[in-house]
């Protein structure tokens, strides 16, 4: 994952956040999530797959502070797996999204994760 991040490159790392009460960043990738799923309670914890699409994967990109969503995107392509060199280029694409230094103006109803 850490190669398809373009500039300026975060460092993604396994762990949780330190005891001293700093915020907890994370992202949280949902892969073929299910149509009720939101930003919300993806930051809540509730990271739930839906039911599988062959030949095609989707994944619902949250970035997350503790339990509020900062930004989010939902992205498709087809693919046979995850080695597949289409899933590199979804994430080279998608990253950027996610950490965009663009501030969210008004959440997309319909959307996904729409920020309510």
């Amino acid at each position: 994952m850490q190669a398809n991040v373009s500039p300026p490159w975060p460092l993604f790392v396994p762990e949780k956040p330190g005891k001293d009460g700093s915020p907890a960043y994370r992202l949280v990738l949902v892969f073929t999530p299910p149509a009720d799923l939101d930003a919300g309670s993806v930051c809540r914890g509730d990271a739930r797959a839906g039911a599988p699409r062959s030949g095609q994967l989707v994944v619902f990109a949250v970035y997350c502070r503790n339990d509020r969503p900062m930004s989010q995107a939902l992205a498709r392509t087809a693919a046979r797996g995850l080695d597949d060199q289409a899933v590199g280029l979804l994430l080279r694409q998608l990253f950027p999204v996610v950490f965009s230094a663009a501030p969210i103006i008004e959440p997309v109803h319909g959307y996904p994760g729409g920020l309510m």
